[in-house]
């Protein structure tokens, strides 16, 4: 599995633990920045790769990303996103 594919899938699991956790889907889908989900989610990576790989998935429209100061500072998964994590991976 591709790194990108495995952020992916990271988010995802998130974002359904989140729901069943009874957070609206409109929260559920919010990550923070590319730091916070690096420290919270996706320890295994470098924050510069966390950043690449939210730019990456956000290029594909898995994800929806604001930027700030140069990094990846609003996180959300898409309905695309969505979709193909949990009809692919």
């Amino acid at each position: 599995m591709s790194k990108s594919n495995n952020l992916l899938q990271l988010l995802y699991n998130e974002y359904c633990q989140k729901l069943k956790n009874g957070i609206s889907e409109p929260k559920a889908k919010m990550f923070g920045s590319s730091k916070d989900i690096q420290k919270s989610i996706a320890s295994q990576y470098s924050f510069e790769v966390v950043d690449e790989l939210c730019r990456e998935l956000d290029e594909n429209n898995f994800l929806d990303v604001f930027y700030a100061d140069n990094i990846a500072y609003n996180v959300q998964i898409s309905d695309i996103g969505i979709d193909y994590a949990k009809n692919n991976l």
